[in-house]
């Protein structure tokens, strides 16, 4: 049987894993929401750019119970940050 080389592939998109949305900052692996999408969250990947064109868009995984299931591309001006979880203090 003829096996295949593994060949190293190198894209020619480059990737930036932050977003400034507004005065919030977006880093991989925050919680997005997606305008025009319902009930859906995501986890945001990085900001990816093609520069033979210069169009831009943003790598999201689909959450579902806190597990990645599926890699979605939307426009960066669909991207809505959720807010960051609050760290819960604990009486005393």
């Amino acid at each position: 049987m003829n096996k295949r080389k593994n060949k190293n592939y190198v894209s020619r998109f480059t990737t930036v894993p932050e977003l400034v949305v507004g005065k919030k900052i977006i880093k991989r692996g925050d919680t997005v929401k997606i305008k025009g999408e319902k009930g859906c969250f995501y986890s945001f990947w990085g900001v990816t750019t093609n520069p033979d064109n210069g169009i831009q868009w943003v790598d999201c995984f689909y959450l579902r119970k806190t597990q990645l299931c599926g890699q979605y591309s939307y426009a960066i001006d669909r991207v809505i940050p959720m807010p960051r979880k609050r760290k819960s203090v604990t009486g005393t």
